[in-house]
């Protein structure tokens, strides 16, 4: 097993998918009912439905999130690459699937996740719409806030109208978010792969003062918009205690991989080039810091 990986144990949920070996660790459940926890707190439903709900944001949570992974997977196996899946914490891990031996080869394998949600938002919004196409058009109206003509509306279960929702803000959130160039999300790991190209002395550097700048300014805009009630960003919206938590994690991460990254040798390259230094944790596994 990985040193990095979670710590097996017993209420661990093993199976295999596609010859893909996947474990879901607790924690994966705590959090997410955790996320999911507003709404039990929902006015608007009656105690028994809540739970129903909140049943349905975790189902839809865990099918989100190893959809994304086994992008990763499926990609990086195609590459060569062997790579097996563990959902714990907030993240999932698609480990080993990074191995492969080019540049682009790890580009798509970063990409692969967000385009593996991508696909699945196409694939079974395109497919509900070839039957009913109205809620498929008032369920992207809440999305985004824009008006599409449709002449009727059948009557779908709630659940339902609610289970297509998070389906889609779930997906498309989180391939959204990690495509943002923030290390080490999916798009900081492809950022820091085009920066190491085109600027192969300084590359990961460059790739984490991004990472800082987009994180911070996230994680500022949504303290600031929080207090005020108002997005200071309208583009970002208005934050959370969540938000202003999340992205400050990863701007505060970015500034400190900064300051341990060591830089030296002829002409300022990266040590990254000299084999006969030790490398730092991030320079070794872009995973490292999802375990532990």
């Amino acid at each position: 097993m990985n040193l990095f990986e979670p710590e097996r144990t017993q209420f661990d949920l093993n199976f295999n998918l596609f010859n893909i070996a996947i474990r879901v660790h607790p924690f994966f459940w705590l959090t997410t009912i955790i996320l999911g926890s507003s709404i039990l707190q929902d006015p608007d439903l009656d105690p028994p439905v809540r739970f129903g709900y909140l049943f349905v944001w975790i189902a839809v949570s865990f099918v989100s999130i190893l959809i994304h992974e086994m992008g990763h997977v499926v990609v990086g196996r195609y590459y060569g690459a062997d790579g097996h899946i563990v959902l714990a914490g907030l993240f999932g891990l698609a480990i080993g699937s990074g191995d492969v031996p080019t540049r682009g080869q790890r580009i798509a394998v970063s990409f692969a996740g967000p385009g593996a949600q991508f696909l699945l938002i196409g694939v079974v919004l395109g497919g509900i719409a070839v039957f009913e196409p109205a809620p498929v058009l008032r369920m992207w109206e809440r999305v985004t806030r824009l008006e599409f003509p449709y002449f009727y509306a059948p009557d779908w279960p709630e659940w339902l109208n609610f289970l297509m929702l998070q389906l889609v803000w779930i997906n498309l959130l989180w391939a959204l978010v990690n495509l943002l160039p923030i290390w080490p999300l999916d798009g900081g790991k492809i950022s820091r792969e085009l920066f190491e190209h085109f600027t192969r002395a300084n590359g990961v550097r460059w790739s984490l003062i991004l990472s800082l700048a987009t994180a911070g300014t996230i994680a500022v805009n949504g303290l600031i918009s929080w207090l005020m009630k108002a997005p200071l960003i309208p583009l970002l919206g208005v934050g959370s205690g969540f938000t202003v938590l999340f992205f400050g994690l990863f701007a505060y991460g970015s500034w400190q991989a900064l300051q341990q990254a060591r830089y030296g040798g002829g002409g300022g390259r990266h040590r990254l080039e000299d084999e006969s230094y030790e490398r730092a944790p991030w320079e070794r596994d872009a995973d490292w810091w999802k375990r532990g």
